[in-house]
């Protein structure tokens, strides 16, 4: 991954889970990998963006199953006559 590779934080909102998943794996293999100081750290700076999407999405994940449960315990059943 190069710096060519970077991602912008408005395009991270709009990519699918399997690609940001996907995305952070292969940053972290590049962090392994790399030796040079400044490649290394902007690749963790890119690695923190992806990460903290995937945290922000599971937050909201979360948030909103629990207001599911809260104001909608059971579904209603149609009425018929």
């Amino acid at each position: 991954m190069s710096k060519n590779d970077c991602v912008k934080t408005d395009d991270l909102i709009t990519m699918d889970e399997d690609e940001l998943r996907r995305r952070v794996r292969n940053v972290k293999r590049d962090i392994r990998r790399c030796r040079d100081y400044r490649s290394r750290s902007w690749l963790e700076v890119e690695c923190c963006y992806i990460q903290r999407e995937i945290e922000v999405r599971e937050r909201r994940r979360a948030a909103h199953a629990k207001w599911l449960s809260i104001n909608r315990p059971y579904r209603r059943k149609a009425v018929t006559a």
